[in-house]
């Protein structure tokens, strides 16, 4: 079974057009929650490594995601979110892990 054979028929069934930087778009899978098998308290980092915690990430291909950086700003569903972590698997896809970058921080609610 060859497994790089099998991405772009899997891109094209489950994923979504998602924007890059520099206005390119690639097709990727979006999992806005994050992983929901991880530990408890991981959404606030309560014993468990960053690289444990749940966050929303994007499964493209690792062609795709291979000229984004940390820090980078993807546009997913009309949000956009910051680049955090890629992790390519070697088999041909990478998990890139997201923050969503938000702009609502009410007077007196921010950290200074």
């Amino acid at each position: 079974m060859d497994l790089a054979a099998d991405i772009p028929l899997t891109l094209a069934d489950f994923g979504e057009a998602v924007q890059l930087p520099g206005g390119q778009t690639a097709t990727a899978i979006f999992d806005p929650v994050g992983d929901p098998s991880a530990p408890p308290g991981s959404e606030v980092g309560l014993g468990v490594r960053v690289s444990q915690q749940a966050s929303p990430h994007l499964l493209m291909a690792s062609a795709d995601a291979a000229s984004l950086s940390d820090g980078d700003t993807i546009t997913v569903r009309g949000a956009a979110y910051r680049v955090t972590r890629s992790d390519p698997d070697g088999q041909g896809m990478t998990t890139v892990r997201l923050q969503k970058i938000t702009t609502d921080h009410p007077a007196g609610n921010r950290w200074r």
